[in-house]
Parts: C-alpha cells; sequence; structure tokens
C-alpha cells in the first residue's frame, strides 16, 4: 500500500503487456527524460539465425544514446521468456543489416513528424538522417520495464555483454476510485527515485 496525504492506494497488476505498455508510453518522458524521444515501434531485430520485437526504441540526449525497449510482466518466465527473448535482441545486433534497418524505420518515425524533426535541426543540425545513422551504429542502451521485482531476473541477465537497465514501474490506484486516480513508483533510467502522481478527470 502507498500513503500519500492519508489517501491509501493500492497496487495495480496490469492484466496483459499492452496495460504496462501504454503506461510506459505515457510516462516515456518520466523514464527516459524530458527530452527524450520515445517510438512505440515493433520493428523486428533480425539476425542470421535469430529475430525478435522489442516494444519500443528511445533516444536519449546529453550523451546521445539510443535504446532498445522490451516491456515485461513479472509473471513471464524469467529465463525462457525475458532471458531469451532480451538475448535475441542482442545475437541480432552484428548481423550488418540491422543497423540500417533500424535507423530507417526510426526516420520514418521521425521524418513524418514535423515538430520532431524540426527540434532535432534545432539541436543537431540539418543533417538528421546522418546523425541519427551514426548514433544508431553507436552501442544501444538496453532498458527493461517490468511491473515489479521479478526474483531472479538480476541473474538471467548477469552474462549479457550489454546489461540491461531494470525500471520496476509499480502502480497504484486510489481507494475506492480506481485506476481513474492512481501513483507510479519507480527509478528512472536518468536519475534517482521518483513518486508520481496521476489524476484523470472524467
Amino acid at each position: 500500500m502507498l500513503l500519500i496525504d492519508g489517501v491509501k492506494y493500492m497496487v495495480w497488476a496490469p492484466t496483459d503487456e499492452d496495460e504496462l505498455e501504454n503506461m510506459v508510453q505515457e510516462h516515456a518522458k518520466d523514464i527516459f527524460g524530458s527530452d527524450c524521444l520515445y517510438f512505440d515501434l515493433k520493428h523486428k531485430l533480425k539476425g542470421n539465425s535469430v529475430a525478435a520485437i522489442p516494444d519500443g526504441y528511445a533516444i536519449t540526449f546529453n550523451p546521445d544514446q539510443w535504446w532498445i525497449v522490451e516491456v515485461e510482466l513479472s509473471s513471464h518466465p524469467v529465463y525462457e521468456h525475458i532471458q531469451n527473448q532480451v538475448g535475441r535482441f542482442i545475437a541480432a545486433l552484428p548481423n550488418p543489416n540491422t543497423r540500417p534497418e533500424v535507423t530507417n524505420a526510426l526516420w520514418q518515425e521521425i521524418n513524418a513528424d514535423k515538430a520532431m524533426i524540426g527540434n532535432l535541426q534545432n539541436k543537431k543540425g540539418n543533417e538528421v538522417y546522418k546523425w541519427l545513422s551514426d548514433l544508431v551504429n553507436q552501442q544501444p542502451q538496453l532498458a527493461i520495464i517490468i511491473d515489479k521485482e521479478a526474483q531472479g531476473l538480476d541473474d538471467a541477465i548477469a552474462a549479457f555483454k550489454i546489461q540491461p537497465k531494470i525500471c520496476e514501474l509499480v502502480s497504484y490506484t486510489r481507494e475506492g476510485v480506481g485506476l481513474a486516480v492512481h501513483a507510479h513508483s519507480f527509478e528512472p533510467v536518468f536519475r534517482s527515485l521518483m513518486i508520481m502522481c496521476h489524476r484523470d478527470w472524467f
């Protein structure tokens, strides 16, 4: 239970991964930074013998980094599902076609958004595609966003050459109200513990 100014909030568990993905998309700028770019893009990473589809991609700045994002439920098997999925992302990266394909997929999203490309031109100059290509050719960051701690997850990812950052996005709903008034407790990938409240009015 979470107690805020005498008001009780009870732990809320998403019924499926789509619900958690919606939460991540809504709060992407809280998780990855206020100036991040988050792409709810299901672009497949294809290796020579493996393939897997991340739940999203993100770009953060200062320093510039690109992120492969996997949204998971703690109820999923750690080794059979989460480790397997993230391992496939890493295994696909050496394929020479993988990064150009990611670059083009992200570029389509960026180029279709006039505000986004204008913002990037202000930050990086007119050669946005070249900047993006150079960025994706760098080592990515991996983020696993999960609804609560999953026992054994740290051990399952310990051997990966790219170490994912785990963000436990724990959600609470106000007692007697439900999801219309909710709170999240999580550690963003860029700073220390944050507790934020969110209210939707109907």
